[in-house]
């Protein structure tokens, strides 16, 4: 068995020593690595599942006492590994958590519940016997009658939920099939620019050279707000100097695509000239950031 194994099962290392048989001993660790995993599951990765597991082995055997173990594989499977918790909080044990060791409270939520219900009970048959006392097999009697239909109200809220659940489903189905159909015929469109077939109404040569266009555009509005702050003929030429060399860069690119040979795409020259233009984009950028940087009003909030 590995060190880590070893290190869980010391608090109950006398039980583990009377399996004599391996496959009895490969069976017991096969269960300790499920209730490790288990509780990694529900605490998260953080805890120290081992100790957790040990811990809990600990307070089975206290509880054990001087009461012999009979069946220690019966013991350690179904009484010392487990998770004992009646609420629905996975990382409850005992009615602590495991990983904060504070008390549950959703354990505390349910206690609180049983209270009201007893005092609902209690109050209940009060008002039957008319102030006289209570017996206790006519409190029980109340009491049983309040759980079942805490019980029934239960049941009925687990129906509507589980009705509401197949409800969203289908709802989420139905949405699932009307966009896999939208998308479907979406992608049977043809192009609206050079009107080739089943392109999503766009396809990729046309979709990248709207994209060059779009970036010069943008290119221009980086340079007039960079450089057109001196005048109208300074402006004028920002613009065409920065849409020259956009127009420039994408030109070149295709024109070296070109110059590779092997019978070029169109989709690929289109792509190319997309691509030189992101780049000639991104230098100009990183250009006008330089020149902000350096301005007077720039300098002095620096130092």
């Amino acid at each position: 068995m590995p060190k880590g194994l070893e290190r869980v099962l010391e608090p109950v290392a006398m039980v583990w020593g009377r399996l004599d048989r391996l496959t009895t001993r490969r069976y017991v660790t096969k269960v300790v690595r499920a209730r490790i995993g288990e509780i990694s599951g529900a605490c998260g990765p953080q805890v120290d599942a081992e100790r957790i597991l040990r811990e809990r082995l600990k307070r089975r055997l206290t509880e054990q006492g001087t009461v012999p173990i009979t069946d220690p594989v019966g013991w350690l499977v179904g009484r010392a590994l487990p998770r004992r918790a009646l609420c629905p909080d996975g990382r409850c044990d005992d009615g602590r958590r495991m990983d904060t060791r504070a008390d549950c409270a959703a354990c505390q939520i349910l206690v609180l519940d049983g209270r009201a219900l007893r005092s609902r009970a209690f109050a209940k048959a009060t008002t039957a016997l008319a102030g006289a006392r209570v017996d206790r097999p006519v409190f029980e009697a109340e009491l049983n009658a309040c759980w079942q239909r805490e019980a029934a109200a239960a049941a009925v809220r687990r129906e509507q939920a589980v009705q509401e659940r197949h409800a969203r489903e289908q709802v989420w189905a139905e949405q699932r099939a009307r966009h896999a159909a939208q998308e479907a015929a979406r992608q049977a469109l043809a192009c609206t620019v050079c009107g080739k077939p089943e392109t999503a109404g766009l396809c990729g040569r046309c979709r990248d050279e709207r994209r060059v266009e779009e970036l010069v555009a943008e290119a221009v509005d980086v340079a007039v707000a960079t450089w057109g702050m001196g005048g109208e003929a300074y402006r004028l030429d920002a613009v065409h100097r920065t849409e020259r060399d956009m127009r420039g860069a994408v030109d070149q690119a295709v024109t070296d695509l070109l110059a590779a040979g092997g019978g070029v795409f169109p989709e690929s020259e289109a792509l190319a000239a997309r691509l030189a233009a992101e780049l000639q984009l991104g230098e100009l950028q990183r250009r006008a950031v330089t020149w902000f940087a350096y301005q007077p009003s720039a300098q002095s909030e620096f130092e």
